[in-house]
């Protein structure tokens, strides 16, 4: 019980970073709805070793918005866009562009919203528009009415968003409905208990 009682969503958040070294470009960019980071990878090698690479990250900035900040404190409180105006001019570029289908958090469009700086070649390429396992999940989860939220709660989805676990959307999705609706149960039978 008090597991699901103590959860907080913003204290779980999970970003998966771009592979070190792999990117022509300096500076790196992740995020989410409310919030885009910007950063480096150092090499912090002094040493040439075989087993080990040392990479250090320079965090550069981090953009939040209040609501993204606020989400934390309060799970009814749903995190809003950050920058809304850009992303709506974006979409109209790719859009004029033929392009009507991107994922809004790659590197390629957080750069965009950050910098103002368009590559269209990259929102061509089969890797942008390549759904991540957690966008998957969290459509998933809106089609059976369990907010995408509750992700971070559980281990077992955060192993499968990184690749750590071998199991399916659909075995993923079914265990964090059932353990929701048990939950939702549970709270119920306690608030008729004990009261509001």
């Amino acid at each position: 019980m008090l597991y699901h009682y103590t959860f907080n969503t913003m204290l779980e958040r999970i970003h998966q970073f771009p592979t070190p070294f792999t990117s022509n470009e300096r500076v790196q960019y992740v995020g989410d709805c409310g919030m885009i980071m910007t950063f480096s990878y150092e090499d912090t090698t002094q040493q040439e070793d075989a087993w080990v690479t040392p990479v250090g990250l320079d965090v550069l900035a981090v953009h939040v918005n209040l609501s993204w900040l606020l989400s934390g404190m309060d799970s009814k409180i749903e995190p809003q866009t950050i920058y809304p105006e850009r992303y709506q001019a974006l979409t109209a570029i790719l859009n004029k562009e033929g392009i009507t289908d991107y994922f809004p958090y790659s590197h390629h469009a957080l750069k965009y919203i950050m910098t103002g700086q368009l590559d269209l070649s990259s929102f061509i390429s089969s890797q942008q528009t390549e759904t991540s396992k957690l966008e998957q999940l969290k459509s998933s989860l809106l089609e059976v009415g369990v907010h995408p939220r509750v992700i971070w709660k559980y281990g077992f989805a955060k192993a499968f968003i990184l690749k750590e676990q071998l199991s399916c959307i659909e075995q993923n999705v079914q265990a964090i409905q059932d353990s929701e609706n048990e939950w939702a149960l549970k709270k119920l039978d306690l608030l008729h208990r004990f009261g509001p």
